[in-house]
């Protein structure tokens, strides 16, 4: 390999990568915080806003335990090699995979929403009174799953083959259908009109996904890409329906490559936010409305720092590729840590302004997400706590990135179950209960 080959990645190229990659992760909790702020506005006696909690926790961290598809996906579409049909060939064989896989679960997680809601609620400690409103706010999002799935499926192709442009506008135009939906559905409807509004923002965030991936050339044109003939096919026939046909076992092998390790990871964190909420619900309705608020501000801007980690899963593997031999040569590993030197510093920077951010929006505008003053009060003592929550996120999301990338999966399940213990040591200690809101964000 020539020292061409093996270059790195400028901060301009990271730059013109990771910004738009915002859009792939900014979809859910966007549309949590618009539903949030429209439904407190509109909710004086916290109620409503207190449902969102339960509600957009179950729907939005449920989707969580689906991450290794999306990281599967990315990983290996950015690792695809050959000559540009085999490359074109195991890319569109991933992208069948993936959203084959995404249409089925986001079905079952659908299921599961509109049945069991109430009962996983009960088991939260949720309070009786917003069991129903949030309910209906479960039922109503949980029918869009399949197509968040698809669409996000879709997304993290793009991601991987390096397209992270398409992501930016998609998001904007189904945020924006968020927003109209809210304004209009929310003053007479209330939790009720949030829930239709996202639903609706979801399917179109799908439609256009599966438009720009099919565009450009990431999905199956004939069947006969699945059974590894797209190279002789030439990816001219067929049409979208080749989509239904099964995937391969060498395409379900490769995925389970990724699946067993970082959906243990995963799992741990979607049961430690659960534990969460759970905590929060068991305060009462103020600091569960004032918990939801956070919430939503803190995946809202945990977000930003995301792409971070998706840079490094989409830059690394390449650079990791092209060593010789199984390992690393002396200049791709050198590659590897200057562009994982230059990405810790962006993260160090983007942690900090995160962190002022949050506080900054919290303490100054609380006003902007309730009018109970009640919980006004709450974010105000809170804000401090979200500078510190929001900084260490993002170096995390870093740290995650980099040792996905290189497949260290050891490394990743070993970070992650220390984390969760000390995450379970605070709130089986009682923290919530001495520290109330405070204590439950200390863990």
């Amino acid at each position: 390999e020539g020292v061409a080959a093996l270059e790195v990645p400028s901060l301009g190229k990271v730059a013109r990568f990771a910004v738009p990659a915002l859009g792939v992760y900014l979809a859910s909790p966007t549309m949590s915080l618009v539903d949030t702020a429209f439904v407190g506005l509109g909710d004086s006696g916290g109620l409503e806003l207190a449902a969102l909690s339960p509600g957009t926790a179950l729907c939005d961290t449920l989707v969580l335990f689906f991450n290794f598809l999306w990281v599967a996906t990315t990983g290996l579409v950015a690792s695809a090699s050959g000559d540009a049909r085999e490359k074109t060939a195991r890319v569109r064989t991933a992208m069948h995979g993936a959203m084959y896989a995404a249409s089925l679960l986001g079905v079952a997680l659908a299921i599961f929403l509109a049945t069991q809601s109430p009962a996983a609620m009960a088991f939260m400690g949720v309070d009786p009174a917003v069991i129903a409103p949030a309910a209906h706010y479960i039922a109503i999002r949980g029918a869009a799953m399949p197509f968040q799935l698809v669409g996000m499926a879709c997304n993290a192709g793009m991601l991987g083959a390096g397209d992270s442009k398409a992501s930016l506008l998609i998001t904007l135009a189904a945020a924006a259908v968020n927003l109209v939906g809210d304004w209009l559905l929310c003053p007479k409807t209330g939790i009720v009109g949030a829930a239709w509004a996202t639903a609706a923002s979801l399917v179109v965030y799908c439609a256009l996904q599966i438009l720009a991936a099919w565009r450009k050339g990431m999905l199956p044109r004939s069947a006969a890409c699945l059974s590894g003939g797209e190279g002789r096919q030439g990816g001219q026939a067929g049409s979208p329906l080749s989509l239904l046909r099964p995937p391969s076992r060498g395409t379900v092998a490769a995925f389970m490559g990724y699946c067993g390790p970082y959906s243990f990871a995963m799992s741990t964190r979607v049961i430690g936010i659960l534990a969460v909420a759970s905590a929060a619900a068991r305060l009462g309705a103020t600091p569960l409305g004032a918990h939801q608020v956070l919430g939503s501000l803190f995946f809202f801007l945990a977000c930003w720092g995301e792409p971070l980690g998706q840079t490094a899963q989409s830059m690394i593997p390449p650079l990791v590729r092209r060593g010789a031999g199984a390992g690393l040569s002396p200049k791709s590993s050198a590659a590897v840590r200057s562009l994982i030197g230059l990405l810790a510093r962006v993260c160090i920077g983007v942690s900090v302004l995160l962190g002022l951010a949050g506080s900054a929006l919290l303490g100054g505008f609380p006003g902007f997400f309730t009018s109970s003053a009640e919980v006004a009060g709450e974010l105000l003592r809170l804000s401090p706590m979200m500078a510190v929550v929001l900084v260490f996120s993002c170096i995390n999301v870093l740290i995650d990135g980099i040792l996905l990338s290189l497949r260290d999966m050891r490394a990743l399940i070993a970070i992650t179950s220390c984390t969760f213990s000390v995450q379970m040591a605070c709130l089986l200690l009682g923290l919530p209960d001495m520290l109330g809101l405070v204590g439950v964000w200390c863990a």
